[in-house]
């Protein structure tokens, strides 16, 4: 039996698209806690960082959120490649957000990981019945 490639799965691709959706925000506000960026270097940052197994696209909507929720706020313009941009940054109020996103994360993490150990184990109980 051929196995199929997840990434032309439609529902796994969904899911995923859903995911990134959900992280999007915590990972603009954990890049630009590293350093204020201009927006397209920011996407290009976060997927290096990824090393391929994430690709942000348009990160427009949750940066405009975090903006209007005084997250990350415009930290000058700059000529770059002959072109002016603006820059961004984290603000005090995105430091926190991160910081209550990172324990949200690391709890959430840990639920999915006892659920899933749990569900194996029933898995090979119930196997051996």
């Amino acid at each position: 039996m051929k196995k199929r490639n997840p990434d032309k799965n439609p529902e796994v691709t969904c899911l995923i698209e859903k995911l990134k959706k959900g992280v999007t925000e915590y990972l603009v506000l954990k890049a630009l806690d590293v350093k204020p960026m201009y927006i397209n270097d920011l996407v290009r940052y976060i997927n290096a960082t990824a090393q391929g197994k994430l690709d942000l696209t348009y990160p427009y909507a949750a940066i405009y959120r975090l903006i209007d929720l005084g997250c990350i706020a415009d930290r000058g313009k700059r000529i770059t490649d002959g072109r002016l941009r603006s820059f961004i940054g984290i603000t005090e109020n995105g430091t926190k957000r991160l910081a209550s996103m990172e324990a949200e994360y690391a709890v959430f993490m840990d639920a999915m990981k006892t659920i899933r150990h749990s569900m194996e184990k029933d898995k090979k109980a119930a196997q051996k019945a």
